[in-house]
């Protein structure tokens, strides 16, 4: 790959290209997805909600791309994060930006 000066082209903590793969790195998964932050008591909780391929969309197969799923986001960046995987066509779609994460914290 041709590097251009000033552009990150790897994750910087696993050196993993970024550049035209599936941002969720997960066979079974789509590429749409969104972040829930929450804090439900005193410590923050995050969930993925990741949408499923056609091909994978069966109730094992959701299970075992969930379980992958977590297990990497553990690996990458080291914290627990609840994984749901959805049917195909059920994480919204936006006509613009994607919306991606949703902050569901107190202010204040």
């Amino acid at each position: 790959m041709a590097r251009k000066p000033g552009r990150n082209y790897c994750c910087q903590k696993s050196g993993v290209p970024i550049v035209g793969i599936n941002p969720l790195g997960c066979a079974g998964l789509a590429p749409h997805f969104q972040i829930e932050l929450s804090r439900p008591k005193r410590l923050n909780q995050m969930a993925v909600m990741a949408e499923a391929t056609p091909a994978h969309a069966s109730p094992e197969a959701r299970a075992a791309s969930a379980r992958q799923l977590a297990q990497r986001i553990k690996s990458v960046i080291g914290i627990s994060a609840e994984v749901r995987v959805m049917e195909p066509g059920s994480v919204p779609r936006s006509e613009g930006k994607a919306k991606r994460l949703i902050d569901l914290r107190p202010k204040g």
